[in-house]
């Protein structure tokens, strides 16, 4: 079924530059587009890895500026600006990276929101090379074997970026880096016991979420042909962070659903602008509860089955799991397995005891499991 709509929302997006020639149309489109692919790196940082970037802008900015800048100054070709782009994000994302990673939550916040701020006062400021307020004019249109991609042509480039990052996000989720995302997302010590270093691959997270800013920031700013720095601000950083918690974190599909939703809305109600900033402040505390609370469901899923391992290689037998039911009818080493976890705890803790008139069934998640420490006998 999921297959059979992501086809036909594939075809509905093919046709889009079939059914209008409007350019206000399709520059919105593409704009939905370039969002899907700064989103996407961002989704694998905050909904895999854990962490929360607040200055994506200023990658989207640097990949942007890169562009511009090798295309107006230096000559070069929209393919070859393009990766090299994203290689300038990479560099200034691992090294961002490996000084910001060494915080975590509202701490690494603070950091991306400076970092943001650092980039479009640089941008400002540094005259010479940006042009400063007045921003950089008269990017060329890409050209493909000296056929000018006008709009419609252009839409297409960006579907297969789109394609491609989720691709790549795809792939990584279903990789061994991607589940050590998640390893380390889930528990920082269980991952280090079992080899992996949280700090590097927090770090591998962070770069890949400024290399999808920075492809998305080139890929604007030959779409624009002009850029800009106040076009680069924390409100861009606040709204990329919003499409990934409204489409749903950590979801593939996440991205497309809160691009298509939260780029369209601006332009549906250009009259209530001024109150926008207002909109995302009212979204973020109401979906940020929401996340951690997705986040804990996933970390007690996979603890669970791990336990279930550990329950069945002792002789145990786990029955009806969907339902929550742990039978524990075999006697392991003379005393009786048990399983204790607690609502909103992420762990699950094992205990023996010696107690025949336990039955050892409880439904999961229910409010008397209590505490292990409490139900140790005299």
């Amino acid at each position: 079924m999921l297959r059979i709509a992501g086809a036909l929302v594939l075809v509905a997006a093919g046709l889009v530059p079939l059914v209008t020639s409007n350019t206000y149309y399709l520059f919105v489109a593409i704009l939905i587009g370039i969002s899907i692919v700064v989103t996407t790196g961002l989704n694998v940082l905050a909904g895999a890895s854990g962490q929360v970037s607040l200055g994506q802008a200023g990658f989207y900015a640097l990949g942007a500026y890169a562009g511009a800048i090798l295309a107006t100054r230096a000559g070069v070709s929209f393919w070859l600006a393009l990766p090299l782009a994203a290689v300038v994000g990479i560099v200034v994302g691992a090294v961002l990276g490996l000084a910001a990673l060494r915080v975590s939550g509202p701490y690494l916040a603070m950091v991306t929101i400076a970092f943001g701020i650092i980039v479009e006062h640089g941008l400002i400021e540094w005259d010479a090379l940006t042009a400063g307020f007045g921003g950089i004019a008269d990017i060329p249109r890409p050209a493909l074997g000296g056929l000018a991609l006008t709009l419609p042509r252009y839409y297409y480039v960006v579907g297969l970026a789109v394609l491609a990052s989720l691709a790549v996000a795809r792939n990584l989720g279903r990789s061994p880096w991607g589940r050590a995302l998640v390893a380390v997302r889930d528990s920082e010590i269980a991952a280090e016991s079992l080899g992996l270093n949280p700090y590097l691959v927090r770090t591998v997270a962070f770069t890949l979420g400024a290399a999808f800013a920075a492809v998305g920031g080139c890929l604007y700013a030959f779409l624009a042909g002009f850029v800009s720095p106040d076009s680069f601000t924390l409100q861009t950083s606040i709204l990329f962070l919003l499409i990934v918690l409204f489409g749903g974190l950590g979801t593939l599909a996440g991205p497309l659903v809160g691009a298509t939703v939260l780029v369209l809305l601006p332009e549906l109600l250009r009259g209530f602008l001024d109150y926008r900033l207002i909109l995302y402040g009212g979204l973020l505390p109401s979906y940020g509860p929401l996340a951690r609370k997705r986040i804990e469901r996933e970390a007690l899923a996979g603890a669970l089955r791990d336990a279930v391992s550990e329950i069945e290689s002792n002789g145990c037998v786990v029955k009806d799991l969907e339902k929550g039911l742990v039978d524990f009818p075999s006697i392991v080493n003379d005393e009786q397995v048990f399983l204790c976890w607690k609502l909103g705890e992420p762990g699950i803790r094992f205990w023996h005891r010696m107690d025949e008139g336990f039955t050892g069934r409880k439904p999961l998640g229910s409010s008397d499991a209590g505490d292990p420490e409490d139900k140790k006998p005299n």
